[in-house]
């Protein structure tokens, strides 16, 4: 699937260039998540949508990096044998974000609050 810039407001991708899963699913969680409530907290509603998205989009890659490093550690990188070991890591980030979508394992939930959190607070990058 690719989507250009325009289609997502998730970044800058020049025409043609793939999206990482991540950021599609996160994007496809956040329409998902707004059709479902369409309330927002009031922490929510403060920031601009444009930015609500890129939090959502950068928590779900937090927890996909977390579980493909959990099973990194837990010694899954060598299950796909010797010959494949130079491509274990794209392996195991593509399991990983699956799995962190798919268990819902609760930490982009939590970072993603956070995110707005500070954002309210006046802590937010203004880079």
């Amino acid at each position: 699937m690719q989507l250009r810039d325009e289609e997502n407001h998730l970044g800058s991708v020049s025409e043609g260039q793939r999206m990482p899963i991540v950021k599609v699913l996160a994007h496809q969680t956040a329409v998902v998540e707004t059709a479902k409530s369409p309330v927002a907290s009031k922490a929510e509603r403060s920031v601009p949508e444009d930015e609500r998205l890129r939090m959502k989009a950068a928590s779900q890659e937090f927890e996909s990096v977390f579980v493909s490093q959990m099973l990194k550690h837990a010694g899954f990188d060598k299950a796909f044998g010797s010959e494949a070991q130079e491509f274990s890591q794209f392996m195991l980030d593509e399991i990983g974000g699956e799995m962190a979508v798919g268990m819902e394992l609760g930490f982009a939930e939590k970072a993603y609050e956070h995110m707005i959190s500070r954002y309210n607070a006046g802590d937010a990058d203004d880079g």
